[in-house]
């Protein structure tokens, strides 16, 4: 019986926040995403809409990723990453995985993105 070897370097965190994905070199547009589970070296993302055909982020692109996290909690922070698409699962509702680099508390400078659910602009 073949075992399988979890390769995970973390300990990851299922939390749920709306997100938007961005190329820093403009290699696909804007994505709004929500967060399935955040680790200090990873991070797990849904996709709100489908990705068209030849358009999106491959494995290998560099993408920033900037979180909105609940107001109560962290006074209007947001957390910012940069890393790498290590896995796309395209369908109607893409998962894109990342390999986190950087990652970064900021001042939220906006209000939360118009197209999160509506369970995240309470």
């Amino acid at each position: 019986m073949a075992s399988t070897t979890d390769r995970r370097h973390a300990r990851r965190f299922a939390l749920s926040f709306p997100c938007r994905l961005r190329s820093p070199f403009r290699d696909f547009p804007d994505l709004a995403a929500v967060t399935l589970n955040i680790s200090r070296t990873g991070m797990l993302v849904r996709l709100l809409k489908p990705l068209p055909a030849g358009v999106g982020p491959e494995p290998g692109q560099l993408v920033e990723a900037n979180v909105e996290l609940a107001e109560s909690a962290n006074r209007n922070r947001s957390l910012h990453c940069e890393g790498v698409v290590i896995r796309v699962e395209r369908g109607e509702s893409p998962v894109l995985a990342l390999r986190v680099r950087r990652m970064e508390f900021r001042q939220r400078t906006s209000l939360p993105y118009p197209d999160a659910p509506s369970e995240f602009l309470r």
